[in-house]
Protein backbone atom coordinates (compact mmCIF):
# COMPACT_ATOMS: atom_id res chain seq x y z
CA UNK A 1 0.00 0.00 0.00
CA UNK A 2 1.12 3.52 -0.72
CA UNK A 3 -0.42 6.97 -0.80
CA UNK A 4 -2.37 8.06 -3.87
CA UNK A 5 0.25 10.60 -4.90
CA UNK A 6 3.11 8.15 -4.53
CA UNK A 7 1.20 5.47 -6.45
CA UNK A 8 0.60 7.94 -9.28
CA UNK A 9 4.31 8.74 -9.54
CA UNK A 10 5.32 5.09 -9.32
CA UNK A 11 2.83 4.13 -12.02
CA UNK A 12 4.28 6.75 -14.38
CA UNK A 13 7.83 5.60 -13.61
CA UNK A 14 6.99 1.92 -14.10
CA UNK A 15 5.32 2.71 -17.45
CA UNK A 16 8.56 4.32 -18.59
CA UNK A 17 10.80 1.56 -17.26
CA UNK A 18 8.71 -1.41 -18.45
CA UNK A 19 8.04 -0.19 -21.98
CA UNK A 20 8.18 -3.08 -24.44
CA UNK A 21 10.18 -1.20 -27.09
CA UNK A 22 13.79 -0.94 -25.89
CA UNK A 23 14.30 2.32 -27.81
CA UNK A 24 11.41 3.97 -25.94
CA UNK A 25 12.21 2.44 -22.54
CA UNK A 26 13.07 5.12 -19.98
CA UNK A 27 11.16 7.80 -21.85
CA UNK A 28 12.41 10.57 -24.11
CA UNK A 29 15.65 12.40 -23.46
CA UNK A 30 15.60 15.93 -22.11
CA UNK A 31 16.91 18.25 -24.83
CA UNK A 32 18.89 20.45 -22.42
CA UNK A 33 20.50 17.80 -20.20
CA UNK A 34 20.33 14.66 -22.35
CA UNK A 35 18.99 12.63 -19.42
CA UNK A 36 16.17 10.15 -19.79
CA UNK A 37 12.78 11.18 -18.42
CA UNK A 38 12.77 8.21 -16.01
CA UNK A 39 15.66 9.71 -14.02
CA UNK A 40 13.95 13.10 -13.75
CA UNK A 41 10.77 11.40 -12.54
CA UNK A 42 12.75 9.31 -10.05
CA UNK A 43 14.21 12.50 -8.54
CA UNK A 44 10.67 13.88 -8.18
CA UNK A 45 9.55 10.67 -6.45
CA UNK A 46 12.42 10.86 -3.98
CA UNK A 47 11.63 14.47 -3.06
CA UNK A 48 7.88 13.90 -2.51
CA UNK A 49 6.88 14.60 1.07
CA UNK A 50 4.71 11.81 2.43
CA UNK A 51 2.21 12.38 5.21
CA UNK A 52 0.13 9.80 6.99
CA UNK A 53 -2.64 9.70 9.56
CA UNK A 54 -3.17 7.30 12.41
CA UNK A 55 -6.57 6.89 14.00
CA UNK A 56 -6.52 5.60 17.53
CA UNK A 57 -9.62 3.52 18.19
CA UNK A 58 -9.26 3.63 21.95
CA UNK A 59 -9.54 7.42 22.29
CA UNK A 60 -11.02 8.18 18.84
CA UNK A 61 -8.42 10.85 18.10
CA UNK A 62 -6.66 11.41 14.79
CA UNK A 63 -2.94 12.20 14.84
CA UNK A 64 -1.16 13.39 11.68
CA UNK A 65 2.58 13.31 11.09
CA UNK A 66 4.64 14.66 8.20
CA UNK A 67 7.79 12.84 7.16
CA UNK A 68 10.58 15.19 6.16
CA UNK A 69 13.77 13.90 4.65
Amino acid sequence: MCSGILCKYLEQWLRLMLHYDADKRGGPRDSSTGRLQCFKLLEEIITVKVSYSIISQSINQMVSHSLNQ
